[in-house]
């Protein structure tokens, strides 16, 4: 239980303290950090329903009630995997990552800047005197 809160919710932190970086400079990764994003949540409320379902179903074991003990087994079993499942979805990331990539020999969109421009007034005073 505990590791496919980690898995799901670790990754969805990461990815959004990935996506305030995409926002600013690749905006074509957004809706693709935005979807894994989505998936990772899924995982989560997959993983919060796991217990719940669980212990419904060891109750109905002990009381002997086998038909709905065996179906809340089912769902038990089914929300693990949809949770693992969910943090599967972080391919979703990876795929509009390698979309955006830039061809070989490609000037990559987010270097646009002159590489002069980088340059601060100390190391050229000239570029920058106000004449």
């Amino acid at each position: 239980m505990r590791g496919l809160f980690l898995i799901n919710g670790g990754g969805a932190v990461a990815l959004l303290a990935f996506l305030q970086s995409a926002w600013t400079n690749t905006p074509a990764l957004v809706p693709y950090v935005a979807s894994g994003i989505v998936a990772l949540m899924l995982g989560l409320v997959f993983a919060a329903a796991v217990p719940f379902v669980r212990i419904a179903a060891s109750l109905h074991y002990q009381t002997e009630n086998f038909n709905r003990a065996r179906r809340y087994s089912f769902w038990h079993r089914l929300l693990e995997k949809l949770a693992i499942a969910a943090f599967i979805g972080i391919l979703v990331v990876v795929t509009g990552v390698f979309a955006n990539l830039p061809a070989v020999g490609q000037q990559s969109p987010n270097n646009r800047l002159d590489p002069d421009a980088r340059k601060t007034r100390a190391a050229q005073p000239e570029r920058f005197s106000s004449q």
